[in-house]
């Protein structure tokens, strides 16, 4: 499905609403508790109920959506362990992209081509291109006027820069990311909670989302395989990977071994 909802995650202004989100259900409340807690509260900056009200709804559409058991498990662990801020952003950015059609594709079919071509600086234009491109072949974003598709883009450039992957006011430019052995490894149990249906993990629907190429993830599995946390083979070219831990104990062991 496609639809607007990243432009209202990129207006939160404080990340920690969805941090706390996460953390409140992690611990068991419901939807009309973690709304009363976050909507009567007079922080994150944000000052009337009506905008809490409206940001909470849009994190409930983007973010509040889970594969399976498994995919919610290491959300909530994420956010209720001792993880880092890199971690907890990753793990932000790959939610949005799973469960948001236009992040999904602006990320793999615009920014990281953009990104593993050299690209210094990027401009909305790429964006906003990619939109009305699509809004010839799609139904849903047919709807869109032009107005709407700017915003868009606009506000797709605002959440990558709230990640960390872009910086500047005017104009953005790209910002090297290096991810550390943490955050591949979530984001390798993650993929897999949503989709193990083959072993050879670079053939895994999401594995094009991480901002690293195939060739030097391939390298830094190799090494992160001798710190325990997964076991890897090949078959011919093809990279096996099993994982060692159990979906529910892997946040746990990422603390204990790198904090």
């Amino acid at each position: 499905m496609y639809n607007t909802n990243l432009k209202v995650i990129a207006s939160i202004p404080d990340f920690n609403l969805l941090y706390d989100v996460f953390r409140y259900y992690a611990k068991g409340s419901d939807k009309k508790a973690v709304m009363e807690k976050i909507i009567s509260r007079d922080i994150y900056g944000i000052r009337t109920e009506a905008t809490r009200g409206r940001f909470l709804r849009g994190i409930h559409s983007t973010l509040i959506n889970y594969k399976n058991a498994s995919h919610r498990q290491l959300i909530y662990d994420c956010f209720t362990k001792e993880s880092t801020l890199e971690l907890k952003r990753i793990a932000i950015y790959l939610q949005i992209a799973i469960n948001n059609q236009v992040f999904f594709e602006l990320t793999n079919r615009v920014f990281l081509k953009l990104y593993f071509a050299g690209r210094l600086t990027v401009d909305k234009i790429e964006f906003s291109s990619y939109l009305y491109n699509l809004k010839e072949e799609n139904s849903q974003v047919r709807k869109w006027d032009d107005s709407t598709i700017e915003e868009v883009a606009s506000k797709y450039l605002t959440l990558l820069k709230k990640l960390g992957f872009l910086k500047g006011k005017q104009k953005k430019e790209f910002v090297h990311i290096t991810l550390s052995d943490e955050s591949i490894i979530f984001a390798l149990y993650l993929f897999k909670a949503i989709n193990d249906e083959t072993s050879y993990i670079l053939e895994n629907s999401y594995i094009d989302l991480l901002p690293i190429s195939k060739d030097s993830l391939v390298e830094r599995i190799k090494k992160i395989a001798l710190k325990d946390f997964f076991l890897v083979s090949f078959v011919g070219n093809k990279l096996s990977l099993e994982l060692t831990y159990d979906y529910k104990d892997v946040i746990d062991a990422l603390v204990k071994k790198y904090q």
